[in-house]
């Protein structure tokens, strides 16, 4: 049987209809991955993008969107009512057929570590946390972005990748 996993990456761009498409197009183009949905809120500048398939083209098709994520907003100059820590500011990944949860973890790590070797500092959350530095997302959010250089000159809050 088939295994399928779901990410959810969440973007901070919520206004420029252009650059959501440009990163859904990201994507959709990798084969095996089959973007289910997205939607915007303006007021919050923020996006959802779901994305299924096979774990391996999943894990390609969100490393691609927040590839561009990562070029297309800039954080410094970003507004909304959502608190946000970055560009990709939370990307889950979710078992739905034949793949388990320590599976997905896996595929959480894969993503971080790419994101990390990006330069991005990476924070894992609840169930992905791990030891003393468990975190809870609101924990992470408080401050937003803004708050971010505060945080990273804190070893208590040193990034996890």
């Amino acid at each position: 049987m088939h295994k399928i996993l779901m990410a959810e990456p969440n973007i901070s761009e919520g206004r420029r209809q252009d650059a959501i498409l440009k990163m859904v197009t990201a994507a959709q183009a990798v084969r095996g991955a089959t973007v289910m949905d997205y939607s915007s809120d303006a007021d919050h500048n923020r996006s959802v993008i779901t994305i299924i398939g096979e774990p391996r083209a999943v894990l390609e098709a969100a490393k691609a969107l927040a590839r561009l994520a990562f070029e297309l907003i800039d954080m410094s100059r970003h507004s909304g009512e959502h608190p946000r820590q970055g560009a990709v500011d939370v990307c889950a990944f979710i078992p739905i057929r034949n793949v388990s949860d320590q599976e997905a973890l896996q595929v959480c790590r894969q993503f971080a570590a790419y994101v990390g070797d990006l330069g991005v500092p990476v924070y894992y959350y609840e169930a992905a946390a791990s030891g003393s530095q468990a975190k809870r997302l609101p924990d992470l959010r408080r401050g937003g972005y803004e708050a971010l250089a505060a945080k990273l000159a804190d070893p208590a809050w040193r990034p996890d990748e």
